[in-house]
C-alpha cells in the first residue's frame, strides 16, 4: 500500500477506503483470495505444495497448508489426491 499510495498521490487510508468501497474486501481480504486462488491454478497444473506454498508468499508448505486449510476448509493434499484420481 505505501508504494501505491506514493505513486498517486494519496494516503494509504485512502487507498484502502477506496479499494474496499469498489471491491467490497480489505486490501488483505483480497490479497489472501487471490493467493488462495493462485494455488488451486498451480496445483492443477501439477506443481508440488512446497513450490506452490513459495510461489503464493508462504515461507514453508506448513504455513500453506495451514492458511489452505483455514481457507478451503480442508488440506490442499486432499484436493491433489482428488485430482490424481480423477487423471487416472
Amino acid at each position: 500500500m505505501t508504494t501505491w499510495s506514493r505513486v498517486v498521490g494519496a494516503s494509504e487510508k485512502t487507498i484502502q477506503r477506496l479499494f474496499h468501497i469498489h471491491t467490497g474486501l480489505s486490501f488483505q481480504q483480497w490479497r489472501h483470495y487471490v493467493r488462495m486462488a493462485r494455488s488451486l491454478e498451480l496445483q492443477h497444473r501439477g506443481s508440488r505444495l512446497l513450490d506452490i506454498a513459495i510461489e503464493v508468499g508462504y515461507a514453508n508448505e506448513s504455513a500453506f497448508a495451514q492458511a489452505y486449510k483455514k481457507f478451503y476448509g480442508h488440506p490442499p493434499s486432499r484436493d491433489k489426491r482428488q485430482e490424481h484420481a480423477l487423471s487416472k
